[in-house]
Parts: structure tokens; C-alpha cells; sequence
């Protein structure tokens, strides 16, 4: 059960308690004063689905004009009568209170600010040492679910200022992410390794996992669930390559935050997309048929926008994938060759691949090729540029081993 406080002018109080009524018989009421105008203040417990059965029985009084009437819930409680079972909370919770919380979730107080760049800077220093356990850390405390949750609620019930709030305290909240990671990285020694190349990899795995974050998400705020725990989801999404971002402008490196940044748009887009098609499912709707026109405007406005998003996201991860799996074709058969014409005398190698062209630099006993020879055969092989750095070792197989 749910304490509600209705807020009405004093002379629809006849009115408005005969409405009540219909509800709950047990009713206090109070007079007061707002901005100048008497008002009458009802309190009533109420389940979830009562709520917003009453709060749509208010608003077609004929008696009440438009901003005459103001309904909050208050708090939970639980009624125990003597001969009767005990009336508790249910599960979901009413659109009335998922209002209120969305509200409450659009905007970003100082403390979450500062926690999300504490949280940012906590995943630099994880990522710099290649602990994972310490980025899982940062995701814990950064508040980052509200905003991009809000957003997407707006988006259905068709309040343009929810929307407008939640999407500047989203971007405000990725910016101070990635600002305060860009900061920490100045000052912590952090080259490109493979825990930021894993978590820049814009692969097609990203967008299915945001989806599912987002309906998490959703269903959490639409329920009594806990919070923190679709919270961390969302900052499983957010986190990591925010700090990432950061840390590659400091370096600086321009391909990882381009990557990176690919990511952030991804996970973004479908978190909002997924909250948004889960509160539809969900059975949210908007309240008026003013905002009902303007929810389905917006809201297929960001459909368009995300879909179309997402298929260009597809594309150039489709083609970053493509780039990948020939770079790593181009080094699997340049090691083949290696091993294969030189075998045991090969002491060391290391193969990098580029864009456009390979490194590669080998140490081998006796070669039977030249550098120049080497070079021309491996370009052949690959189709790519192949530059080579042979050091010839002279001596035996065994001797070179030892």
C-alpha cells in the first residue's frame, strides 16, 4: 500500500472525497494554503493499481480545470486489521509514482556528479594495471541509471521537459565521465593495452548486451526491484568506455577513442531504444491525448533516429570486423611462412599489422633469404606492404638455441 496526498482548491472538496471514496473509506483531510490559494490536502493509502485508477477519475472531474490538481505519493505503508490479511506493497508500482521517480531520476546532483567522476577516475586506474576486478569496482558506484532511464520513459508518456532534462543530465553525466578520466590519465603512466583494446572493440555483441540492459533496466524502474542492481547494469555499459574514451585522448591515442566512441553511441542508443519499446510492452501510456500525440511523435522520431543509427553502427562495425579478420589473416600467413621456410632457426619474430602495411622483425640463424628477398616474397604473399628487419645470426641451430 502507497500513502498518496491529494492537493485540490477548498471548494471541490465535496467532490473530490466523494471520489475517494469509491477507493478507500478511510480519508484525512487538512487545509492549507498554496501560493496564495486555499487548498485541501487529502491522504489516503492506496495500492499501486488504485492509484492510478483515482488519479484518472480525477482528472475527468468536470469540477477540477487544468493545474487545479496535484496527486504525490508519499511513502509505503502497510495496513494490518484484526480478521484480516496483512495489505502490503505489490510488485509494480503506478504510473503516477514511476512520474514522480523519473523526475527525481532526470536530474543529477552534485554528489552523483562527483561520484560518477570518482568512479571514472577508479576505472582509469583499473585499466592502466589491467585489473579487471578494480573497473567492476567503479561500476558499482556511478550513479549513471536515472538520466538515460528517464529518458526513455519520457519518450512514451510524452513529456517534451522530462525528455529535454533527461537528455542534457545524460550528456552532462558522460562528459564528466570521460572528463574526469581524461584528467586522472594525465597524471597515472598508461600506454594502449589489451584490457582498452577489449573494451573499445566495438564488436556486434555490444548492441544485443545494451538491449538487454535497457529492458532490465526498465522492468527494474517499473517495479520494486532493486535499483542499484539494474544501476550497475547500466554502468557495466557506461563506465568502462567512458573511462577508456578519456584515457585515449590523454594519451593520446585517436583510434581507440574513435572505437571507444563508437561503442559509447551504441550502448547509448540501444539502452534508450530498449527502455522505451519495454515501457510500451510494459503497458505505459501517456496520460492526455495532447501528450499522447506528442509521445507518438517523439517517440517514432527516436525510433527512426535509433534505428537508423544502429544500422550505421552495424556498418562500420561490420567493416572494422572485416578490417580485422584480414589483418589477422595477413599475420597467420606471414607466420606460416616464417615457420615453414626457416622453422628451427627462427630465434625471435614479431609481427605488427597496420592499416595498410606490416612490421616485421625476426632474428634467424643462417637465413637462406636476404631482407630484400624477404620483403618482396611476404608482399607477394599478403598483398600488402611488408617491411622486414632480419638479423642474421651466425652459427649453428643449437648453438643459436643456447
Amino acid at each position: 500500500m502507497k500513502r498518496v496526498e491529494i492537493t485540490v482548491p477548498d471548494d471541490e472538496e465535496d467532490a473530490v472525497h466523494e471520489v475517494i471514496q469509491e477507493y478507500e473509506e478511510d480519508i484525512t483531510s487538512s487545509k492549507a494554503e498554496n501560493e496564495g490559494e486555499d487548498v485541501i490536502q487529502f491522504q489516503v493509502s492506496l495500492s499501486s493499481d488504485n492509484i492510478d485508477e483515482l488519479a484518472e477519475e480525477l482528472k475527468d472531474l468536470k469540477e477540477l480545470e487544468s493545474g487545479e490538481l496535484t496527486i504525490e505519493v508519499l511513502e509505503e505503508t502497510a495496513r494490518i486489521e484484526k480478521g484480516s490479511r496483512v495489505k502490503g506493497g505489490s510488485s509494480s508500482i503506478s504510473v503516477q509514482e514511476m512520474y514522480q521517480k523519473a523526475f527525481e531520476f532526470a536530474s543529477v546532483s552534485k554528489t552523483s556528479y562527483a561520484l560518477i567522476a570518482l568512479a571514472s577516475g577508479i576505472a582509469v586506474f583499473g585499466v592502466s594495471m589491467e585489473n579487471l576486478m578494480v573497473v567492476i569496482g567503479a561500476m558499482v558506484i556511478a550513479p549513471m541509471l536515472g538520466p538515460f532511464i528517464s529518458t526513455s520513459f519520457g519518450l512514451v508518456i510524452g513529456d517534451r521537459r522530462l525528455i529535454g532534462d533527461s537528455i542534457r543530465y545524460s550528456a552532462e553525466s558522460l562528459v564528466v565521465a570521460t572528463s574526469a578520466a581524461f584528467l586522472v590519465s594525465l597524471v597515472v603512466p598508461l600506454q594502449p593495452n589489451a584490457l582498452m583494446r577489449m573494451i573499445a572493440n566495438p564488436g556486434f555483441v555490444t548492441i544485443p548486451l545494451s538491449l538487454f540492459v535497457g529492458a532490465a533496466a526498465a522492468l527494474t524502474f517499473s517495479t520494486e526491484a532493486r535499483e542499484a542492481l539494474a544501476g550497475v547494469a547500466v554502468a557495466i555499459a557506461l563506465v568502462p568506455p567512458t573511462a577508456v574514451a578519456g584515457a585515449s585522448l590523454a594519451i593520446p591515442d585517436f583510434q581507440i577513442f574513435f572505437d571507444v566512441s563508437l561503442v559509447i553511441v551504441t550502448n547509448v542508443t540501444s539502452l534508450v531504444l530498449a527502455g522505451s519499446l519495454t515501457f510500451k510492452v510494459y503497458g505505459i501510456s501517456p496520460s492526455t491525448y495532447y501528450r499522447k500525440k506528442v509521445s507518438e511523435e517523439d517517440l517514432r522520431k527516436a525510433l527512426i533516429l535509433s534505428g537508423v543509427s544502429l544500422l550505421l553502427i552495424i556498418s562500420v562495425v561490420g567493416y572494422l570486423s572485416y578490417v580485422d579478420y584480414q589483418n589477422a589473416t595477413a599475420k597467420t600467413q606471414v607466420n606460416s611462412f616464417i615457420d615453414n621456410q626457416m622453422g628451427d632457426r627462427v630465434l625471435q619474430k614479431s609481427v605488427d599489422v597496420n592499416s595498410d602495411r606490416m612490421d616485421v622483425s625476426i632474428a634467424v640463424v643462417n637465413p637462406e633469404f636476404s631482407e630484400s628477398d624477404l620483403e618482396e616474397l611476404l608482399t607477394n604473399r599478403v598483398g600488402r606492404t611488408v617491411d622486414v628487419k632480419l638479423l642474421e645470426v651466425q652459427g649453428s641451430v643449437e648453438d643459436g638455441g643456447g
